[in-house]
């Protein structure tokens, strides 16, 4: 009947929310703690790599990591990180469907050598370190990988990643990776 409430509805939504906002307390500090761990790895597998978002940890989203591979194909690192059990994205979530790069990477004027191997690494809940540790495992490989199979030197991608941005856009020190 038009007008009539949905108390019970209503009482629902109230709980989940004051159960989210409880378990958000809890739950951040070990998706950051996570996130912190797979970038970690990758930086120093990767020096070169170019890793996006606030230089301030507390400002990052604690359950993403966008990373980008300078010179390689996110859509051949999606399609063999999938084969090994890693799934991963190369732009939005509401994009997932394209396997292209992100508009908002062209948008903010990422260079195209730098966005074509951007990848976004989404963490929950039930990812474990494990996880995390088998995930930096095969991301490892494959962009190890592709790197040989397309002939790269590390003076080339380092000078790719480097050349992507001036100074006032790359954060982070040469240890972790450069940081967008």
């Amino acid at each position: 009947r038009s007008g009539t409430e949905n108390v019970a509805g209503v009482v629902g939504f109230a709980q989940a929310l004051e159960l989210a906002t409880r378990m958000r307390a809890e739950e951040v500090p070990e998706l950051r703690r996570l996130r912190n761990l797979l970038q970690r790895r990758l930086a120093e597998e990767f020096p070169w790599a170019v890793f996006s978002g606030p230089r301030q940890d507390k400002l990052r989203l604690p359950g993403l990591l966008h990373v980008s591979f300078p010179l390689l194909d996110a859509r051949r690192l999606v399609i063999s990180l999938e084969r090994r059990g890693v799934y991963v994205g190369t732009g939005s979530a509401c994009a997932a469907s394209r396997m292209r790069s992100s508009h908002v990477l062209d948008a903010i004027g990422v260079p195209r050598q730098v966005a074509q191997g951007s990848l976004r690494i989404t963490i929950g809940r039930p990812t474990t370190e494990e996880d995390i540790c088998y995930a930096a495992d095969q991301i490892s490989e494959v962009v190890s990988g592709e790197v040989r199979r397309c002939g790269l030197t590390d003076r080339q991608l380092t000078e790719a990643g480097r050349a992507s941005y001036n100074d006032a856009m790359l954060g982070g020190s040469r240890q972790t990776g450069g940081l967008l």
